[in-house]
């Protein structure tokens, strides 16, 4: 049986068409999309395709705090953006022992304070190097409906039609 002879309705409601201009375009070095769209198949960073279903990706803004966009990570960047996180935590958690060991040993506060310190900036530059290879994304501005977001990789936005004038 074919997929269009299937009686059944959809789970899934079609996505909104992506090869429309209005829907998701670029805007010099910022991507331009609708709200609601999808992002095409194709990692957000490196344009690499991507066969995964489209997924929620984070984007900061000032004025919205859990604001995300449904679009595609190839599979490095999706690591890439799990090691911000765990590579954080990692060198947190090794500060924690390290100043709790110095303290137990009987070390100065002094040494103390400076393992924490040289563990905090430690983990401050981690996330500073990994997030290089994946800028956040960010909401640039917002009219009307549309969210223009920087931190998309130039190669995706060359694929992307330019936006109407």
């Amino acid at each position: 049986m074919h997929l269009a002879d299937d009686p059944r309705p959809s789970e899934h409601p079609p996505a909104p068409s992506l090869r429309l201009p209005q829907d998701v375009s670029r805007e010099g070095t910022l991507l331009r999309l609708k709200t609601g769209a999808i992002l095409p198949p194709r990692c957000i960073y490196c344009n690499a395709p991507v066969e995964t279903p489209a997924r929620e990706i984070p984007v900061s803004s000032p004025n919205t705090p859990t604001l995300s966009i449904k679009g595609h990570l190839c599979e490095i960047h999706r690591i890439v953006r799990a090691q911000v996180i765990v590579s954080v935590i990692g060198t947190l958690l090794m500060t924690i022992s390290a100043a709790g060991f110095a303290w137990l040993r009987g070390a100065e506060m002094l040494i103390v304070l400076a393992i924490i310190v040289a563990g905090l900036l430690g983990a401050w530059l981690r996330a500073i190097v990994i997030r290089k290879r994946t800028p956040p994304l960010r909401v640039d501005h917002i009219e009307a409906e549309f969210l223009y977001i920087t931190g998309a990789g130039p190669d995706f936005l060359d694929t992307l039609p330019k936006a109407p004038s």
